[in-house]
């Protein structure tokens, strides 16, 4: 914080809005069910800091308008793409639509443990995802499957309408419902 309070004297109003700019669109508040987590004020002022830096740097520098641009910019990306917030991965599953009559979710759940490559094994007799021996919980496992094997290569969970992504487990008892980023 100290370091935070040291800069905002040597900077001048100009540069200060700035950042006060950058730190109100870095930092903000993420409510998600009854989670609730602040992305990294101090990572907001370190970025704040190294933009206000940069930016200076390259006025020292006397680069043309077009090449700061061009560094801001690059600069830009990397921050983007170096930014780890894990609270916008919240694991999701793939379960049918309670709406979905029983025989269109048969149609789905028979393509999706047959040609669709889903793993459905548990929800076999005598296996932990079995009970409820009942057509959506059935369908659900094997929709979810198949959406977490296949869905980072092009995989929807669709199914003619017939199931739907949630943040919701839907885990019971003995039967593990796997969720992946």
């Amino acid at each position: 914080m100290k370091q935070w309070e040291s800069q905002k004297l040597r900077a001048s109003s100009k540069e200060s809005k700035k950042v006060f700019g950058i730190l109100e669109c870095n930092t903000r508040i993420i409510i998600k069910g009854e989670t609730v987590s602040v992305i990294s004020v101090t990572k907001a002022f370190k970025y704040c800091l190294l933009i206000l830096n940069f930016q200076s740097s390259l006025r020292k520098k006397k680069m043309s308008y077009l090449k700061q641009m061009i560094m801001f910019f690059i600069l830009f990306i990397m921050l983007v793409i170096s930014r780890s917030d894990e609270a916008f991965l919240e694991p999701q599953w793939c379960i049918a639509d309670e709406q979905t009559p029983d025989d269109v979710l048969q149609e789905a759940l028979d393509w999706a443990c047959g040609p669709g490559g889903a793993d459905c094994t548990l929800i076999q007799p005598k296996k932990p995802c079995f009970l409820p021996n009942n057509m959506k919980n059935h369908a659900s496992y094997a929709f979810n499957s198949y959406w977490q094997k296949f869905k980072n290569k092009g995989g929807s969970c669709y199914f003619n309408g017939a199931a739907m992504v949630t943040d919701l487990d839907p885990s019971h008892g003995p039967c593990r419902i796997a969720a992946l980023p």
